[in-house]
């Protein structure tokens, strides 16, 4: 299936529904096995691209010691982005499934990755646009993240086949109040454990 890319682009930014169909109809042609190093890939482009702001654009010292340790160290953010993919991809499954979708694996695995790619391309624009025209890019920046959330309520909704963007919105809010209660539980367990090992 030959994929014009920029096209699809464009589509992800002006038709998000015509662009999900279209990554939904490619990822019928592709093993689940290349879809999850796909994800891996696009986390790590993530990953490199932050690292890379974070070098261009240091954060002051006050702001440095509030990052978690992985934002200091590429090889360990990496590491964090993709857990949180991972973790994203299975949650978001879960939640549409609840919430009657019949995405499987692969649907989510197809969606999230593309968006996570399209998420990279836009960081390097809004690099190269801080560098030129600091000030627009921070508005830029801005309007990106809103309509990235428009594209991803609009990929949710085809990978599930709702037909309602409603629904969708419904499974980001299930997701992320499932990923905070299982925040939550980590850091119970953690604190158990430490309080075991005093």
């Amino acid at each position: 299936m030959k994929i014009d890319f920029q096209d699809l682009v464009r589509k992800t930014f002006l038709a998000p529904n015509k662009a999900a169909a279209t990554v939904l109809a490619i990822r019928r042609s592709v093993a689940n096995e290349v879809l999850w190093m796909a994800v891996i890939l696009a986390a790590v482009l993530n990953a490199l691209v932050v690292s890379v702001n974070m070098q261009l654009f240091p954060p002051s010292p006050e702001a440095a010691e509030a990052l978690p340790p992985a934002f200091l160290s590429p090889g360990l953010l990496a590491i964090f982005v993709v857990g949180g993919l991972v973790i994203s991809v299975f949650v978001l499954l879960w939640a549409g499934r609840v919430l009657g979708g019949r995405a499987d694996l692969g649907d989510m695995l197809a969606v999230m990755t593309w968006i996570e790619l399209v998420q990279v391309g836009l960081q390097v624009s809004l690099t190269i646009l801080a560098l030129v025209l600091p000030g627009v890019s921070q508005l830029a920046g801005l309007v990106a993240s809103v309509w990235m959330l428009f594209i991803l309520v609009a990929f949710i909704d085809n990978a599930h086949g709702f037909g309602s963007p409603m629904r969708a919105v419904g499974v980001m809010i299930l997701s992320f109040f499932l990923l905070l209660i299982g925040l939550m539980f980590f850091l119970l367990l953690i604190g158990a454990t430490a309080e075991g090992g005093i």
